[in-house]
């Protein structure tokens, strides 16, 4: 004999299943005393579920709310603004820092094979090398 699940005895003991299904469901169940056992430790589990139900909504536990729609909104303005904030304040310093200059003045001598007066240098500078 092929015995019922127990989502099937489940939908029969929350009175879920439509006329005909349940009335197929109960001449099984008057056939298999097995099926019968596991739909009374179903409906023992149920009746418990109940009682649990029924003593904590008799507790009046406040359940929380959710905010308004405003204050989550007005919450998340205010957020932007400050990451606005701090990714302000990150660009500008580092945009108000001072940049070294790639050369660095020094006082000029002259050669000292150059005539007095005359300013001679013999050292240039590769642009393309420097470095920060």
């Amino acid at each position: 004999m092929n015995h019922l699940n127990e989502e099937l005895l489940l939908k029969y003991a929350l009175q879920m299943l439509e006329a005909d299904a349940a009335g197929e469901v109960k001449a099984h169940l008057e056939a298999c005393p097995q099926c019968a056992k596991i739909l009374s430790g179903l409906q023992n589990d149920l009746s418990e579920f109940s009682k649990i139900k029924a003593d904590i909504e008799s507790w009046n536990i406040p359940i929380p709310r959710c905010r308004s729609k405003g204050a989550v909104l007005a919450i998340w303005k205010l957020a932007a603004v400050f990451i606005l904030g701090l990714l302000t304040g990150y660009a500008l310093s580092n945009w108000t820092q001072p940049v070294k200059p790639l050369v660095t003045a020094q006082k000029l001598k002259p050669h000292p094979a150059a005539l007095p007066g005359e300013m001679v240098f013999c050292e240039t500078v590769d642009v393309c090398n420097l470095q920060r």
